[in-house]
């Protein structure tokens, strides 16, 4: 039986529904995997956490003042010593906007955000499963779709990467 298949009550192949499911782990979880629940965590957390705002009313950053103080910019090595943006650009501020439901702020800053953000809190959720509860998080999507996704994310970050680093162009 193939993997996007599962049987019908009848017992004839049926499709796989695409919903999640809990199911008992194989292993134990180690303690890379807590680190990582750990990391993704504090990633949601502080963008939750972090004013979407700073006081002149620009979109926000985790220690954006501190940064721009000491390094004279961002986050970004490559916008601070080419003066253009990389496909990047935007995404940490982009979760902080998300995180306080600031959607249209968020695909302005870098269109890859909910993408990024979606795929972060599935992750998180999953780890969590699996180091609270011994259980993984199956999504449910069949493997040849979940691969066409990853091909369009990489396709779309490319492509966002020609326009920002070739153009120049920092929006949309």
């Amino acid at each position: 039986m193939s993997q996007d298949a599962t049987e019908t009550t009848t017992g004839a192949p049926g499709p796989r529904p695409w919903r999640p499911a809990l199911v008992m782990a194989d292993r134990r979880p180690g303690r890379y995997d807590v680190l990582e629940l750990l990391l993704f965590v504090a990633v949601l957390a502080l963008a939750a956490l972090t004013p979407p705002r700073d006081a002149q009313g620009r979109p926000n950053a985790p220690l954006r003042t501190a940064l721009e103080e000491t390094t004279g910019g961002g986050l970004c090595v490559w916008k601070r010593v080419t003066d253009r943006p990389c496909a990047g650009c935007g995404l940490t501020r982009g979760f902080v906007q998300l995180a306080h439901g600031e959607v249209v702020a968020a695909l302005r800053l870098n269109p890859l955000t909910p993408v990024v953000f979606a795929w972060v809190t599935w992750r998180a959720l999953e780890l969590l499963a699996f180091v609270a509860f011994r259980r993984r998080l199956v999504h449910g999507i069949p493997t040849r779709w979940v691969w066409r996704l990853y091909g369009a994310f990489g396709i779309g970050f490319v492509g966002l990467a020609f326009v920002r680093v070739i153009l120049g162009r920092e929006g949309l």
